[in-house]
This record gives C-alpha cells, sequence and structure tokens, in this order.
C-alpha cells in the first residue's frame, strides 16, 4: 500500500514536470514491491513500467529501453502476448525507439499495442486512439504526413466518441493533425484543426 501511494505520488510529480522528483518515489515504490512480491511479479513489472516512462521524460533512453525490455518479458510471461499490461509496456518502448529516431521498432511496437487493445477492448476504447496516434507521430516523423493524418483523424474520432470532443486527448490529437495537414501544405485546414 505504501508503494502504491508512492507510485501516486509521482504520478503527480510528473504531472507537473518534476521528474527528478518522480523518479524518487517511483524508485522507492518499485524497490517496495520487489522486496514484497519478487523480481520477476507482474506488480514489479508494472512498478518498471511507471519508472520507464519517467526516465523517458528524462531523456534517459538507454536506461528506460532497459527497464521497460525487462517489464514486457515478465508481462507476457505472466499473462500472454495479448494483455492490457502488455501493450502499455509497448508503448513505452514505442516512445523509446521513436525518441531514438528507430522508426521501424517504434512502428511495430505501437501497430502491436493497437492490435492489442483492439483484441482485448474492441474498435471503440480510447486506447486504441492513444496507439492510433502514436502510429502517427512515426508517420510524422518520415514524413509521410498523408499517412499520419489518416491515423489522427481515427484517433480523434475515437476520442471524440469515448472520451468528449473538449477532452486533453481529442485536442492533442487535433493539434497533431494540424502539423499533418501543414506537412501536406493544407494551412487553412490545419489552422482550423489547431484553433480548435
Amino acid at each position: 500500500l505504501v508503494a502504491d501511494t508512492l507510485i501516486n505520488l509521482g504520478a503527480i510529480a510528473s504531472e507537473r514536470g518534476n521528474y527528478a522528483e518522480a523518479e524518487k518515489s517511483d524508485r522507492q515504490a518499485l524497490e517496495i514491491n520487489q522486496a514484497w512480491y519478487g523480481k520477476d511479479h507482474p506488480e514489479t513489472a508494472s512498478d518498471l513500467t511507471i519508472l520507464g516512462r519517467t526516465l523517458v521524460y528524462e531523456h534517459r533512453y538507454a536506461e528506460a529501453e532497459a527497464l521497460l525490455e525487462r517489464a514486457l518479458e515478465i508481462q507476457e510471461r505472466v499473462y500472454g502476448n495479448v494483455h492490457p499490461r502488455v501493450a502499455s509496456a509497448l508503448n513505452e518502448l514505442g516512445k523509446v525507439a521513436e525518441k531514438e529516431g528507430k522508426l521501424d521498432q517504434a512502428q511495430s511496437d505501437f501497430a502491436r499495442m493497437a492490435e492489442i487493445y483492439r483484441k482485448v477492448y474492441g474498435d471503440k476504447h480510447y486506447l486504441l486512439g492513444i496507439a492510433l496516434s502514436n502510429r502517427g507521430n512515426v508517420y510524422m516523423g518520415r514524413e509521410e504526413y498523408a499517412r499520419a493524418e489518416r491515423l489522427y483523424r481515427q484517433a480523434i474520432a475515437l476520442f471524440t466518441e469515448t472520451l468528449s470532443p473538449n477532452h486533453l486527448n481529442t485536442g492533442i490529437a487535433r493539434i497533431k493533425l494540424g502539423s499533418a495537414l501543414v506537412g501536406e501544405r493544407r494551412f487553412a485546414e490545419a489552422e482550423t484543426e489547431s484553433l480548435a
């Protein structure tokens, strides 16, 4: 329970942009849960994923990648290849790959994440929207703006339906769509999406 509280405190610190404080809380939680549950337990793996996410925010990609690969291995062994916790680890690994310019690996991780969410939740879940938006980011990195646009539009539709038209995720996806439209030189449409 102390570890759960530390994870929550780390999340608050992270939301405020205080990643050093978040890392400290995440590491304390990991230490407690690892001692309580063991090194190969899914709770430990979840803490590894959370800590890995924090390290990505701190631009410590190699360290994050090692923790996230360990988390993924534990989650796959415990839950199999199709589980939301597996998708969560893949999401973070995809972000690391994207930041490191390994776009093929990022695309693979995000595509697998999307497929897991489809199998678990169906076609109408906001987490699928996150996976689609992340795949769009990879296409933006490749300057394949039309492909990014299609994925961002799908993400916006999902966020609008499952969260709301005014949800933060919807707004972020519309900004990303605006960027894709700028890449396509469709400036009036880009302005509409960005202003929205």
